[in-house]
């Protein structure tokens, strides 16, 4: 997540003023937190003894469980409003999902309260299957730029989720790729990703490596803890 944050400063400062997209998994497992996300203790201790490392995200949103899960980052141009940025990454999103068999839609929510967990409760737009929430996102922007953030959860992990969030999550509000489509698999779900990416954007994505200035931003975010601090235990 440094090198989101590095690739969103890039893009900002007009240094690589290009859409970025990325698809990472985590190791070891972790629990991501939003940037202004108060976690209370016992969540932070249930995460420690269930063997999960904390780490903030530059983006906003609640907590999230990144363990068998396909992470997504996408940096691009502010244009549209925050809603109208889910949908647009979205439609990549659901083209890949379709080419795996499995259909899905932006559904638009109320307001549902508050929770720690990302997947607990419907947000303003979520990307459902078949009424189950499929992928929790949440966003950032810096000098009309934009980085979002999805988690894709693969397996169920609702037993791991339950253990370190509380019996408050529900099995009813959300679902993984596993459930839908036993026999997919991380790679392919990258590679019609990418397709429905090409598809957005209008042509093939250029591979890049990170610039020196990048790499730059990314040392000086993990040595200074950046991602991880503060943390706020209640």
């Amino acid at each position: 997540m440094a090198v989101d944050e590095a690739l969103l400063d890039s893009a900002a400062s007009g240094a690589e003023p290009l859409p970025a997209v990325r698809f990472y998994q985590w190791n070891p497992p972790a629990v991501s937190i939003g940037r202004n996300q108060t976690l209370p203790s016992s969540v932070a201790a249930s995460a420690a003894e269930a063997g999960l490392e904390i780490v903030r995200r530059p983006s906003g949103g609640g907590a999230v469980i990144h363990s068998q899960d396909l992470t997504y980052s996408v940096v691009v141009p502010e244009s549209s409003g925050v809603i109208g940025t889910y949908r647009f990454i979205a439609e990549a999103l659901i083209h890949g999902l379709s080419r795996v068999g499995i259909d899905a839609q932006v559904v638009e929510h109320g307001a549902h309260g508050a929770s720690v967990s990302c997947f607990a409760l419907p947000t303003g737009a979520d990307l459902e299957a078949g009424g189950l929430k499929i992928c929790g996102s949440a966003q950032t922007r810096r000098a009309g730029w934009v980085l979002q953030h999805g988690c894709i959860p693969i397996v169920d992990i609702l037993a791991l989720a339950r253990r370190v969030f509380g019996s408050g999550v529900s099995d009813e509000r959300w679902t993984c790729i596993g459930n839908l489509n036993s026999e997919v698999t991380v790679d392919e779900l990258k590679r019609y990703f990418t397709v429905g990416f090409d598809l957005l954007f209008g042509g093939p994505p250029e591979r890049r490596g990170l610039s020196d200035d990048e790499m730059r931003r990314v040392e000086t975010l993990m040595s200074k803890g950046r991602l991880a601090d503060p943390l706020v235990v209640l």
